[in-house]
């Protein structure tokens, strides 16, 4: 899952998970295309290399938390689970290049996908 917070410019806001039928959900906030829920499916191959760069990255190995003292910065959210393990990590600034690129690479996904609206009853 990733998770982005806004901040007083055009930060995009947004929730999104990816589950390991390789369905999408994405609850878009604002500063995106797309505004409300959606939901679209990644392609094996899409899904298999991320996965494949999340292990990589030993994902399991960063910081739980990487913060500062700067204001008006975006957090990222990124979450990811393996067999048994899971982890989450807080980005608000200071991240190193390694987990920045994972998190651009799921961001990245929102253009890829096409979305279909989910109607709320």
């Amino acid at each position: 899952m990733i998770q982005k917070t806004p901040c007083m410019g055009t930060c995009p806001e947004y929730e999104m998970m990816i589950f390991e039928n390789r369905r999408v959900v994405i609850e878009a906030k604002q500063h995106l295309p797309i505004k409300g829920k959606y939901k679209g499916e990644l392609s094996e191959q899409t899904y298999e290399g991320l996965i494949e760069k999340f292990e990589e990255s030993d994902f399991f190995e960063f910081e739980d938390r990487y913060t500062s003292n700067i204001t008006d910065m975006p957090t990222t959210y990124l979450t990811y689970r393996s067999g048994d393990k899971a982890k989450k990590i807080m980005d608000y600034h200071g991240a190193p290049k390694a987990l920045k690129d994972l998190e651009n690479e799921v961001h990245g996904l929102i253009d890829q996908i096409s979305w279909t609206e989910v109607k709320e009853d």
